[in-house]
């Protein structure tokens, strides 16, 4: 009689018939549906169709009655069965979601998170961010953020899940937890140099994969975060990568800041590094003349980017093309007027850097930003929307992290210092970024170091810049 009270008892959790279509939203949202399996079973059920196997099988069943007689009815029908491997997906991402918040439940009890009250917090959601990360938002149940962070350990444990960061919404008298099932290294080794092809350079290390871009489909990126995140660290890491495994590769480093972040590159074969806005405009304005020329030279040789003319030119007499990168090393000091520049020549600076990221990328002038304040000031705006790649360390704000990102990510991140949001395109992933140190970089770099050296004591024949030559090759030199 007890089992029969008890069965009687038990109900349908009314979300168990809109939930799934909220999985499929995020899903759909966040690019995190199972794609593979989706595209199998649409083709199965379209094969299902036209062979009319549905059919056979509802009158092996004798279920014939149930086959829809209307043409419109059929198509819904056609439809539904199409769909139905979302909506299976969707279902089955409900039932992980109630079994969490089962969980959840009882480890906030185990924890002793709860109010004098006895209440205990509440799931409000918990939502995908990528494909490996989750947030996780509670009410607070009036307890102070630091109650949920001293039980961090707890949580993890009894919910077997890495939290990466406990962030608090006051105003709204919520908690978000970010968290994932597998663990993100919070230190990652910078790889050997022999993993990457020519124009590549590691991104970083997600839970799950390393990402590696390439100028070739990420021209220009922006780099973005405040002091301590890791802004310095990835660009060195970029730029001693990108200078290693391209020879010929030449590199205009820009930071007016007295130079300190790009003093060890100073002294290399095939690098510039301008210390006032002066010598910047100088220099911007040479590569203002060489994408000029070089788009003359692929529109003569009707080309449509610097591979294609480099392939058709190859073994001929002509000089082939050789990249340019140039890195601007905290925008502001660049992009606002004041003691150190004119507005007239910081207006001209801005033209030439939109110009190079509007045009360089055919031509092989690849343009990297890194900035502390992402605002429209600081950054220029046509500049901004052209760098297709994002990288953003840990921002002070949301404000500032909608500005780089379009959405809240880099002012959730935890506070690791290498911790990043990576976007390109729509995608967008949480990684760690690779830790190169400056004395690593300089054994790295020594044996060009030393062979600049050598050809500096030759004698110069010629010191004039070659910007005019048919090959248009670029030459920052003095």
């Amino acid at each position: 009689m007890k089992n029969q009270a008890s069965k009687s008892k038990r109900h349908i959790d009314p979300r168990v018939f809109y939930r799934p279509f909220i999985e499929l939203f995020w899903g759909f949202k966040q690019n995190t549906l199972p794609t593979l399996f989706l595209a199998v079973w649409v083709a199965l059920a379209c094969l299902f169709l036209f062979t009319n196997a549905d059919l056979w099988l509802l009158g092996k069943l004798e279920l014939m009655v149930l086959y829809p007689s209307h043409d419109a009815i059929r198509g819904i029908y056609g439809f539904a069965l199409l769909g139905s491997g979302h909506l299976f997906w969707g279902l089955h991402r409900t039932g992980v979601f109630l079994r969490f918040e089962r969980k959840l439940k009882a480890a906030l009890g185990s924890a002793g998170l709860q109010n004098r009250l006895g209440q205990y917090p509440k799931l409000i959601f918990d939502k995908p961010l990528d494909a490996h990360t989750r947030k996780l938002r509670l009410t607070r149940a009036h307890l102070p953020v630091k109650d949920f962070e001293t039980k961090k350990p707890h949580l993890e444990a009894s919910l077997k899940i890495y939290i990466d960061s406990i962030i608090e919404r006051r105003e709204n008298g919520t908690v978000d937890i970010l968290y994932a099932n597998k663990p993100m290294p919070k230190v990652q080794k910078f790889p050997p140099l022999e993993c990457f092809e020519k124009c590549q350079f590691q991104v970083g290390q997600t839970r799950s994969r390393s990402i590696i871009c390439s100028l070739k489909q990420t021209p220009h990126l922006l780099i973005a975060g405040q002091t301590g995140g890791g802004k310095s660290t990835a660009l060195r890491q970029i730029i001693t990568t990108l200078y290693l495994r391209n020879q010929g590769m030449e590199f205009l480093l820009v930071d007016l800041k007295a130079g300190l972040e790009f003093q060890i590159f100073e002294d290399l074969p095939r690098v510039t590094v301008p210390l006032s806005v002066d010598q910047v405009g100088k220099k911007l304005e040479l590569a203002g003349e060489t994408l000029t020329k070089r788009m003359e030279l692929l529109k003569g040789e009707k080309v449509k980017d610097i591979d294609a003319y480099n392939k058709k030119l190859s073994g001929k007499k002509a000089k082939l093309l050789n990249r340019v990168v140039i890195v601007v090393d905290e925008a502001a000091e660049l992009f606002l007027a004041g003691d150190h520049a004119s507005a007239s020549e910081i207006q001209k600076i801005r033209r030439t850097l939109s110009r190079i990221a509007r045009q360089g990328r055919a031509c092989g002038l690849h343009l990297i930003v890194a900035t502390q304040r992402p605002d429209a000031k600081a950054l220029d705006p046509q500049v901004k929307a052209n760098l297709t790649g994002i990288i953003s360390f840990p921002m002070a704000n949301l404000p500032s992290s909608m500005t780089i990102l379009g959405c809240g990510r880099a002012a959730e991140l935890p506070p690791i210092s290498g911790r990043a949001i990576y976007k390109n395109g729509l995608d967008m992933v949480e990684l760690q970024t690779p830790f190169l140190s400056v004395s690593d970089a300089e054994s790295l770099l020594e044996s060009s170091r030393q062979q600049g050296k050598a050809k500096a004591l030759q004698p110069q024949k010629n010191a004039a810049i070659k910007l005019h030559e048919a090959a248009a090759e670029v030459d920052f030199g003095e």
